[in-house]
Formats: C-alpha cells, structure tokens, sequence
C-alpha cells in the first residue's frame, strides 16, 4: 500500500517539498511477533450454537461454540468466518505463516458419513484445504497451493470415540509478495458429499487461528519542507526492534542525518537541488520518503551607486528578479536617503524569496 502526502515548511533560506510513499516489507528474523488476528483464540465464545463470533464475519447460520473452540456442523451448506488483516509481515520465523489450530470430526453416525472441505484464503486466494475422509477415517488429508507450503500433510480425524483426537496445529507458509492488508477466510463445504446422503456430512472444529508479524506499528512521520542547505526534523514511529534512517544512493546529492538510530531526527546539509529517499526501517520493514530539494532563486544586484549627501531620496531598482526586498543602512520603504545613510559606503541587500518560499540575497 503506497500513501502520498504533500506538506511545505518554510525554512529561512530553505525550503524541501517532501512526498512519503509508504512501502511496507518486512524483517528477516525477530525475538517476538505481534498478533494480527482478532480474536484469535475461539475456545472462549460460549457454548451452543451461535450465529455470530466477536470480531469475525460469519457468512450464514450458526457454529456450535465450546471451551475447546468452535465447530462448523451445519449439513450441506458453504460456510464462512473472515475478518481483515492489516499489515501481514513475515513473523519471527522470516516467512508469512497463517497457523490454524483444528480437527476434523466424523458425522455420526460414522457409517456412511460424507467428506467436507476445510480451506485456508487469504486475500481470496486458497492457500490450504483439509479434505475428510468418508466414513470412520483415521485421518484428513492436508493439500497445499498457490506457492504454500506446509509440513504437515495428514491430520488426526476424530471418529467421536473415546479417547478423542487432539486438536492439530498447521502452520501455512504462504508467499512472501500477497498484500500486507487483505481478508483471511475460513471456510467449511460440507456439500461435497453424495447427493443421495446429505445430512451427515463430517464436521471441523476450530480453536484457534493466529499470524504473527515483526514489523509492529510504523511510520517515518509526516513531511517535511526545506530548500538547499537547511536542516529538516523528521519524527518517525518505530516497530518491534532497532530502526534506522539511511539515505538511498540513488539521492543527487548528499545530506547528513544527525542520529540515525534515533526516531526523532535531523537532516541537514542537502548539497544540491533533487529528488532524495530516505529510508526509515528494520530490515526489510520499512517506510520510504521522497524529498523533492528545490534550488535557491538566482538572485542579481544592480551596479554600486555614488551619491552626494544631499541628493533626495530615490527608489532602489535593478534587482532580478523584480518583487524583492530591500534593505540596509538608509533604506526605508524601498527607497534610498542619503542624508539618513551619512557619510561613507553603505551596503544594500536584496532579498527574493520564491514561489517555494526559498529565500536568496545579494549585495551592492
């Protein structure tokens, strides 16, 4: 997701137009990972059948809701829970992982009880499906797609008979590039059966769901506005770990940043007019922001003027270009008093400040 943002500060004698476009990656390793999800945990949500979860979206009916999570029991329906995630980076492990605590459930009774489907999306892509077993199986099957990947391949299926299966945990290890925001899905089909036996189909339970990621909350800040050798204050917010700013190489000229290491910090010393990034990050968790440096207005005088002391006071012209200031020792109002000035050479500065608010002088 890339925002733009268009901000002016006036500095004297510098002024920077600064676009942030936010690029959000991520870090390669981590010691903790921050929850994305939700409500994560569904062992908590009560007991009986419900037609809603807190913080989900349930897309039909109900799920039987127990201490050790829900259950999607409905015969011949498609069912779904989906809530949006936000800024998915890779977790503690350095990959994107969706785990799902689950187990599938024989129908009862288990004769002649008919397959579902249990699939894994995010951001409507299928990423993995546990497919049952028709009648009293040992086991589901665990398949993979769209560049996932998992270890676990066969998972435990409970044929409702003491003692019962445990729930079994699937870490989906989904590519690197999906969005960084877009909508996890859990869905049951239990219409995959034989048309003539619908009304026992098998059954999942669900106990939790949970994606971890290192980046954390982060900002490089609002921009900024400088011109050509000033100094511009960047504020930034920091996630999980040690951030730092670094210009790009690609920058026109050089700048230095006082601390980088520090959040809230200076850059100063911009050499030459251009497009500047500077990169606010951890890793590969990061915000980009893009510096335009305007360039001073070139500023010229006219030639040095001789006057006696009592001439009158006349008007300053010649400066370019036209609609400056000037100032100095006899000047008032943009004209020049000789008599106020006195005896002796007086310097006269013109001053031009620019549509950009850059401001530049010169001297006669």
């Amino acid at each position: 997701m890339r925002n733009q943002i268009r901000q002016y500060l006036s500095v004297k004698g510098l002024i920077v137009v600064l676009s942030l476009f936010v690029v959000h990656q991520s870090i390669a390793q981590c010691p903790v990972g921050v929850q994305l999800v939700q409500n994560g945990n569904l062992a908590d949500e009560g007991s009986g059948n419900i037609s809603s979860v807190a913080q989900w979206a349930l897309s039909s009916g109900v799920v039987l809701a127990s201490t050790t999570g829900i259950e999607f029991q409905t015969n011949n329906v498609i069912q779904t829970l989906s809530q949006t995630i936000n800024n998915f980076h890779p977790g503690p492990s350095g990959s994107k992982i969706i785990t799902v605590v689950v187990k599938p459930l024989t129908g009862v009774p288990s004769a002649g009880s008919d397959s579902v489907r249990f699939q894994v999306l995010y951001d409507n892509v299928v990423y993995a499906t546990v497919v049952t077993t028709e009648g009293a199986a040992t086991n589901a099957t665990v398949y993979y797609s769209n560049g996932a990947s998992g270890s676990v391949t066969s998972i435990p299926q409970d044929n409702r008979i003491a003692p019962n299966e445990p729930f079994s945990t699937i870490n989906i290890t989904i590519p690197s590039t999906v969005p960084t925001s877009g909508v996890l899905q859990l869905k049951n089909d239990s219409t995959l059966g034989d048309p003539g036996n619908q009304g026992n189909e098998d059954d999942f339970a669900i106990q939790s769901v949970s994606i971890l990621t290192c980046c954390g909350t982060f900002d490089a800040g609002t921009d900024k506005g400088v011109c050509v050798g000033a100094t511009s204050t960047m504020t930034a917010t920091a996630g999980l770990g040690t951030w730092m700013w670094t210009p790009l190489a690609s920058n026109p000229g050089t700048a230095t940043i006082t601390t980088p290491t520090s959040a809230t910090t200076t850059i100063n010393g911009f050499s030459t007019s251009g497009i500047y990034n500077f990169k606010w990050s951890n890793g590969s968790c990061m915000d980009t922001v893009k510096v335009t440096v305007n360039a001073l207005p070139i500023v010229t005088c006219p030639a040095n003027l001789t006057k006696c002391l009592n001439d009158a006071p006349f008007a300053l012209t010649g400066g370019s270009p036209t609609g400056g200031t000037y100032s100095g020792t006899g000047v008032s109002a943009g004209s020049f008093n000789a008599a106020t000035a006195g005896v002796g050479t007086h310097t006269i500065t013109y001053l031009v400040t620019d549509i950009n608010n850059c401001t530049n002088t010169c001297q006669f």
